[in-house]
């Protein structure tokens, strides 16, 4: 077993499989496991050796049969992966609004002097929210101002956007 351990490359190949050409050059014969042992007797040792070769060449021949199953396994996951990818940021995109999206309310204006319901309120932070997500997101606009553009949006004017921003802790007055 150590012999069949410490042997190159060319003696790899049993000696029942050498032919001899008429160049004088070995040549490998293929031929099948059942034509090595028929050729010629082999010392048990020799079997036992062969033996092991074929047994190892199997395993990495499995080992590498299991590798290409899990290459093919992993280009399946990324692809599903990319999938989920695109079919999320067009998800996202969905969401986005997109800048000058959004329309001034001229129609309903509130009578002066009466409060905010709490869904107005509620309708004025998302809102100022959103203005400060265009405002961050590099949106060009025509105000810099979140403030200024809620105003205009809702038709409100800046001091009622600034007193519902500040109960919720939005703005601060200096």
């Amino acid at each position: 077993m150590v012999m069949a351990l410490s042997m190159s490359k060319r003696d790899a190949v049993p000696p029942e499989e050498f032919s001899t050409s008429t160049t004088g050059r070995k040549r490998a014969r293929k031929g099948t496991s059942s034509s090595i042992e028929s050729n010629g007797p082999m010392i048990d040792s020799e079997r036992e050796a062969w033996d092991r070769v074929k047994g190892l060449l199997r395993k990495v021949q499995d080992k590498d049969r299991q590798l290409k199953d899990s290459m093919n396994l992993l280009m399946d996951v990324q692809c599903q992966l990319q999938e989920s990818v695109h079919k999320f940021e067009d998800f996202k995109s969905d969401f986005e609004i997109p800048a000058m999206s959004l329309v001034r309310i001229d129609k309903h204006k509130r009578k002066l002097g009466k409060k905010l319901s709490m869904d107005e309120r509620r309708a004025v932070k998302h809102l100022h929210e959103v203005c400060v997500l265009e405002k961050l997101n590099g949106k060009y606009v025509a105000t810099g101002s979140p403030i200024l553009r809620t105003s205009l949006y809702l038709g409100m004017s800046p001091k009622t956007i600034s007193d519902v921003l500040d109960e919720k802790g939005l703005v601060q007055v200096n």
